[in-house]
């Protein structure tokens, strides 16, 4: 027995898979030559859909960089803008304080007296003669000064 055990030793899962190929009818041999036929060429499949679902996942992947960048920069923008509004509006308010002070200022400088105004307007509209007496003796003679 024990040459029979070193034969064994000797011969390669190949030789021992070609012995018991040899062995079998023409039909399993096909059978077995197209299913292996079919493991290698899914393999193949396998590989390059592995290949192509990678870059797919890369050029996604590059895709959402940008539009994450490109939010950064919208939400970096919208902050600056939303500064600028702010800034606007105080200057906004500033401005009308000052105006409403000015205003007071003005009004308490001048107070209007639209019934003097009118009061005086009135006469000289309607008497005429009157307004030029007053203009002309209100005028000083030329050689006094």
């Amino acid at each position: 027995m024990a040459p029979v055990m070193a034969r064994s030793d000797s011969i390669s899962w190949w030789q021992s898979l070609r012995g018991f190929l040899s062995s079998q009818p023409l039909a399993f041999r096909f059978s077995m030559a197209a299913v292996a036929l079919v493991v290698v060429l899914g393999g193949v499949w396998l590989i390059v859909q592995t290949v192509q679902l990678q870059t797919q996942l890369e050029r996604l992947q590059a895709e959402q960089r940008d539009w994450q960048q490109r939010a950064q920069d919208l939400q970096r923008q919208l902050a600056q803008q939303q500064a600028h509004r702010d800034e606007l509006a105080q200057q906004l308010e500033r401005e009308r304080a000052e105006r409403e002070r000015l205003e007071q200022d003005l009004a308490a400088q001048s107070p209007s007296r639209p019934g003097i105004v009118s009061f005086l307007l009135f006469p000289l509209s309607r008497f005429r003669s009157e307004a030029e007496e007053i203009e002309c003796s209100d005028q000083r003679p030329t050689g006094a000064a």
